[in-house]
């Protein structure tokens, strides 16, 4: 074993030692560890430390929008939880004779990005602890101030219920591909999500795997739409924590009769619809052959404009830009996932032409993610 190998195995016996520990719990022990650690981000003050330190050393996102998304997604999991039964029998079916007992995994190894360095360790690691597991945070190297607080305050809930705190790790600094893939080989079970690359070393390291990673959401508004409804909701989500969420809108299908009118709502909303050279200057700092730069990752649109030599006044004050498009794939790079204030838009003819526009979208990037 490389020292780095070495390193990894340590936490992770150490981890597998404390899971031992809740090995006995009962349901209301393990629901009593899950709502301890879930107020590790959600008590405001703890909260707003995360989301400030979040965006000051990712540079990525918007600190009030960080402090709702951690607020929201860890209740929103909370809830979602309450009353789940993960302990001993979790089901009977008496007329197929079958019983479920769960069972925990062991560790798992929480692989995070850097766009959500607050909220996607805390859910990943909620998760981990109401089924009975250990987990180690591996996060991105500019999310690890982030995470190294945030396990600062889950050490402190869990000491006050006198529970192990080696089932809360993270691989320490610096975070390197060696010992992220070690942690990933190691580990019982790998919940990843980020980029592509993380995902495919993720899903093939050896180790069961969960991977989430490219998200795309496309967005279809025909004519029985309320538009300016409509397009107040796609602004608020494209524009949110400057579009880190994989749920943000990424292109936009309006139906040709409705085409205009879209496009002077989302207008009225904050949008700016971009000339052809505009696109391509945006184009030529958002990708480098096809593929999403990250220059421009969660960066807002007056400073996507500033940085693309962009210079119409209407462009700088925009809450978020538009560009629009027909084709998809790498020679469109925008049919793409773009992780900025940024929506593609494509017209349709009708119900079929937009079902072929999403599939040629999603064939692209982002297969199995949703449509609205």
């Amino acid at each position: 074993m490389t020292e780095t190998q070495q390193a990894v195995a340590s936490m992770v016996s150490r981890a597998r030692a404390a899971q031992r520990m809740i090995a006995t719990y009962n349901q209301d022990q393990i629901d009593e560890l899950v709502a301890a650690v879930g107020w590790a981000i959600l008590e405001p003050s703890r909260n707003k430390e995360l989301a400030e330190l979040a965006v000051q050393d990712t540079g990525l996102g918007v600190v009030e929008d960080k402090i709702r998304k951690n607020h929201n997604k860890t209740l929103g999991l909370l809830r979602d939880l309450h009353g789940r039964k993960t302990v001993g029998v979790i089901h009977q079916d008496a007329g197929k004779g079958i019983t479920e007992i769960a069972r925990p995994v062991g560790v798992v190894a929480a692989i995070t990005p850097s766009t959500n360095p607050g909220a996607t360790p805390a859910n990943k690691v909620i998760n981990a602890l109401k089924a009975g597991n250990a987990v180690i945070v591996a996060p991105s190297p500019k999310g690890l101030s982030t995470c190294v607080r945030f396990v600062e305050f889950v050490h402190a809930q869990l000491r006050l219920i006198k529970a192990p705190t080696d089932l809360v790790q993270f691989l320490p600094a610096p975070i390197t591909k060696e010992a992220t893939q070690a942690l990933m080989q190691q580990a019982d079970l790998v919940v990843a999500t980020g980029s592509q690359a993380n995902i495919r070393a993720a899903s093939t390291c050896g180790t069961p795997a969960f991977g989430v990673g490219a998200g795309n959401v496309v967005s279809v508004v025909d004519e029985t739409a309320n538009l300016t409804e409509a397009a107040q909701k796609i602004a608020a989500s494209k524009t949110f924590d400057n579009a880190t969420s994989c749920s943000s809108e990424n292109s936009l299908v309006l139906f040709s009769a409705i085409y205009a009118q879209g496009l002077a709502a989302l207008s009225s909303c904050g949008g700016v619809m971009l000339s052809s050279e505009e696109k391509a200057r945006l184009e030529a700092v958002m990708f480098t052959q096809g593929r999403l730069s990250g220059k421009a990752t969660a960066q807002s649109a007056a400073q996507i404009a500033a940085m693309a030599g962009l210079s119409r006044p209407e462009v700088l004050s925009a809450r978020f830009l538009m560009v629009e498009e027909q084709g998809t794939g790498p020679q469109h790079p925008f049919s793409g996932e773009k992780l900025a204030p940024v929506l593609a838009v494509y017209k349709a003819e009708n119900f079929e032409h937009a079902c072929d526009l999403v599939s040629a979208i999603y064939n692209y990037q982002g297969a199995g993610h949703s449509v609205s």
